[in-house]
């Protein structure tokens, strides 16, 4: 399966002249054969788009306001609202239509809201029956909303509860690891600096999960993630082809 053998270019393959998530860093990674991470949210008039960050500030050179305040022929009105590269932000009918099944896509939902299930039931709309698409998410609600409404999503839980208040807190209550069995997820997602606690391997062992690790960017993490199990990474910054994270051999045992 192919989000869990080839690595996945976070936020597509951008550099200094290619921003992230953006239609020129989805092209480079799918040119280069690797998966691709997006972050989506939703506009104002219910368009999703592959943005990371819920303030438009820092990618549109200081310009105000959050995504969520402005429809997406707004975002497309003006040249103030083009990402570094003079492109528009894009939506995420936009990258399904150009990947097309070529690589994997792993859409990150940046769901703020907890019960009006509006991002996820838009993106379901485009990703629904697409089993080259895996939707993963910070919010188990998400998750849990996804598998009851369409179990054949492949789902992953960013951080599984090391970080996140809001898994933390929901597992204190529905018990231990409940939550994750409730939203039937098929990987765990750690940050890489969380990979050396041995709470991680546990949880992959006893509730047989793949693992991912985010977000790998130097080839020491690369060897850190593989000495430790990770099935397959989320990188950038780093150079390396389709097949080298699958082709690393452990060094710890």
């Amino acid at each position: 399966m192919r989000i869990y053998e080839i690595p996945i270019a976070h936020r597509g393959l951008h550099n200094k002249e290619v921003p992230e998530n953006s239609m020129q860093s989805f092209e480079l990674a799918i040119e280069k054969g690797f998966n691709i991470e997006t972050d989506v949210h939703l506009t104002k008039d219910g368009t999703v788009v592959c943005f990371h960050d819920f303030s438009l500030k820092r990618m549109l050179n200081g310009i105000k306001g959050g995504i969520s305040s402005f429809t997406i022929d707004e975002l497309r009105s003006d040249a103030k609202y083009q990402l570094p590269n003079g492109e528009f932000i894009p939506t995420l009918k936009e990258l399904i239509d150009l990947v097309n099944g070529k690589v994997d896509i792993l859409v990150e939902l940046k769901s703020k809201s907890t019960f009006t299930y509006a991002l996820e039931r838009n993106t379901l709309e485009l990703v629904k029956d697409l089993d080259w698409i895996s939707v993963q998410s910070f919010n188990p609600i998400s998750l849990i909303w996804f598998n009851k409404n369409y179990p054949a999503t492949r789902k992953g839980q960013l951080d599984a509860g090391r970080v996140n208040f809001a898994t933390k807190l929901l597992q204190k209550l529905g018990g231990a690891f409940s939550m994750f069995e409730k939203h039937n997820c098929n990987f765990l997602a750690y940050n890489i600096n969380q990979i050396s606690d041995p709470q991680v391997l546990a949880n992959k062992e006893l509730l047989n999960y793949k693992l991912l690790s985010w977000t790998v960017d130097t080839p020491e993490k690369m060897q850190k993630a593989k000495d430790h199990q990770v099935d397959n990474i989320i990188f950038e910054k780093i150079n390396i082809d389709a097949s080298t994270y699958k082709n690393l051999k452990p060094i710890n045992k």
